[in-house]
């Protein structure tokens, strides 16, 4: 059962940031945000589609509970074109964009070299 604040965190006709307390079910508005973003548009892959987080923990977290709801809804879903949509996710969830902010970042700037006008080879500097 979701609370008010989580239903109207599915609301997909806008884009949205979760933020809570810790053990007030953000990871589970996410899976189930994420994947009904997925779902319902048929022409999006797990490419299109970016959830942030803020640890790394977090993003493997996120990444681990959206494979188990997946397998979870597979199991439970009939032959047909959700189950296909269902199957395409899984393959392709390994490549999605599940990250922190600072991994997502130097992606973005190792593939978009030229047009972020930085050299290849930068390195991320740490304090």
């Amino acid at each position: 059962m979701l609370t008010p604040a989580q239903l109207s965190a599915l609301d997909l006709s806008a884009h949205t940031a979760i933020i809570a307390n810790a053990g007030s079910g953000k990871t589970r508005v996410l899976v189930e945000r994420y994947l009904k973003i997925l779902t319902e548009n048929s022409e999006l892959h797990p490419r299109n589609v970016v959830a942030i987080t803020f640890t790394d923990s977090s993003a493997r977290d996120l990444k681990k509970k959206i494979a188990e709801k997946l397998n979870q809804l597979l199991k439970d879903s009939p032959a047909g074109t959700k189950r296909d949509k269902l199957l395409e996710i899984k393959s392709q969830l390994e490549s999605a964009y599940i990250s922190t902010i600072h991994s997502f970042c130097i992606q973005l700037l190792r593939t978009y070299t030229v047009e972020a006008n930085v050299y290849a080879s930068f390195t991320i500097i740490t304090s």
